[in-house]
């Protein structure tokens, strides 16, 4: 027997099919002086032929040590192979255009089979980045309940300490009215302390305090609003709850900075009821465009001065409204580029 093998250690799709093709034309060539085809067999990353031994030398070995004559031999050996595929040329046109036909079919599945690849390869990149998406959305939400605690514990306790100051600080007022002769070390110790700023400040700092926990009550509910992870099934949304999220968690974006005034949002919204979506994607959505169009509004400002900026005011508009039963949620902005 003889074996024959492909060069390349790792052909290509591409050469196993022609090697297979050879296999495939071979074997049904049952004539004499043509080497017969026994199988092809599996051979680590490829294919191998198993062929009669002919007791032949390569044409390229007989170039060295043949004479005329032999080549001469060789010449009408091989006109006699021609002569017998050209008398049974139909036999032979209709296998090789059988060959040609599965070889066809063989690359459309190979085409096939490669956009099914791509196709199964994007589906997990999505579920991927689906699944971390949901995971963080998960931690955020888990974040946003936990700072809820603490949060409600301050609020609380503040709402309970403003009015005790108050009647502290009027109890306070009521000694100084009635002890006008203070001694030296509790008029020292006034003066020190500051103690009429002291207690004309001191609500106010109670009033901050509160601000800032209303806010951060605010932000620990636009994250889990914006954050809420999606079921498998749509479920009623309020879209202006989404939005307003989504807003607040770009806040850091929108305030002013040294380059420029801050980046006015005006909302404009219409009657919405509960919308059957996907949350989550849909909150996804709002930040991408909201995003984007902040983009869109700071590019510009390069190379623009403050003054200029503040003549001309970078604004985001939001509406919503319902025509025909469908949301209608336009978001455009002042910038250079499309709404």
């Amino acid at each position: 027997m003889v074996i024959k093998l492909l060069k390349n250690p790792y052909p290509s799709f591409h050469e196993l099919v022609q090697f297979r093709n050879q296999y495939n034309i071979a074997k049904n060539l049952h004539y004499p002086l043509i080497i017969q085809i026994y199988s092809i067999e599996a051979y680590h990353n490829a294919y191998m032929l198993v062929m009669e031994a002919f007791g032949g030398i390569s044409c390229k070995e007989m170039g060295d040590i043949a004479s005329l004559e032999e080549f001469l031999q060789v010449a009408i050996a091989l006109c006699n192979i021609l002569d017998i595929l050209y008398r049974d040329r139909l036999q032979v046109i209709n296998l090789l255009s059988s060959q040609a036909a599965i070889s066809l079919e063989n690359a459309r599945l190979y085409q096939q089979a490669q956009q099914a690849l791509q196709d199964l390869q994007q589906a997990q990149l999505q579920i991927v980045q689906s699944e971390k998406m949901s995971a963080l959305g998960n931690l955020v939400a888990g974040v946003a309940h936990e700072m809820n605690n603490p949060l409600g514990f301050i609020a609380a306790s503040l709402k309970q300490a403003k009015p005790t100051i108050a009647g502290i600080t009027e109890h306070l007022k009521l000694y100084q009215e009635s002890f006008t002769n203070k001694s030296e070390e509790i008029t020292e110790h006034a003066e020190e302390i500051d103690l009429d700023y002291t207690l004309e400040d001191l609500p106010k700092i109670i009033d901050s305090m509160t601000m800032a926990c209303d806010r951060l009550k605010n932000i620990s509910t636009s994250l889990r609003t914006f954050s809420r992870a999606d079921k498998d099934y749509k479920v009623p949304f309020n879209i202006h709850q989404g939005i307003d999220s989504t807003i607040l968690i770009l806040k850091h974006r929108l305030k002013a900075n040294e380059q420029r005034p801050g980046i006015e949002v005006i909302s404009n919204y219409g009657y919405l009821p509960a919308i059957e979506c996907f949350p989550g994607q849909l909150n996804q959505v709002f930040m991408n465009i909201l995003a984007n169009a902040i983009d869109a509004l700071e590019e510009p400002n390069h190379g623009r001065s403050y003054a200029d900026i503040q003549a001309n005011p970078n604004v985001i508009i939001i509406k919503t409204s319902l025509e025909d039963k469908q949301v209608k949620n336009p978001i455009t902005d002042n910038g250079k580029g499309m709404n």
